[in-house]
C-alpha cells in the first residue's frame, strides 16, 4: 500500500445531505448532533462528505469507505483516525455515544445447569 499524499478537493454537491457516511462510521445514534454541510470530491476522484458539529461548530470529513479525513488550513484532504479527530470536533460530554455498546455479562453457571 503506497502512502496517500494530501490531495485538493472541490465541492460537487452542497444541496442533497447523503447521511449514510456518518451513520457508518459512528452509528445513528450520533446523526443528530451534526449537519450536513457538503460533499467534495478529492482530486483522486474520492468523495468526502463535511458534517459540522452543532455545538462545537467543528467539521468530520467523512467518505463512505468509511475513512476519516482532516481538511488542513492548506485547503489539503488528508486521512485521519476518527479516534484522532474527535476530541477535536465533539465536546467531552458526548464521547460516550462513540462508545461501542458492552457485550452482556455471562453469568456463573449454576450445579442445575449441569444435571
Amino acid at each position: 500500500m503506497r502512502p496517500f499524499t494530501p490531495q485538493t478537493g472541490a465541492v460537487i454537491n452542497d444541496l442533497q445531505p447523503t447521511w449514510r457516511p456518518l451513520q457508518q462510521m459512528l452509528g445513528p445514534a450520533i446523526v443528530e448532533q451534526f449537519m450536513w454541510m457538503f460533499e467534495v470530491a478529492l482530486a483522486d476522484g474520492t468523495s468526502v462528505h463535511a458534517f459540522k458539529h452543532i455545538d462545537s461548530r467543528r467539521y468530520l470529513h467523512l467518505n463512505g469507505a468509511p475513512a476519516a479525513f482532516t481538511c488542513g488550513d492548506d485547503g489539503l484532504y488528508r486521512p485521519a483516525a476518527v479516534a484522532e479527530i474527535w476530541p477535536r470536533v465533539v465536546p467531552h460530554r458526548e464521547w460516550h455515544l462513540l462508545q461501542p455498546p458492552r457485550p452482556p455479562v455471562a453469568r456463573p453457571a449454576s450445579p442445575a445447569d449441569h444435571t
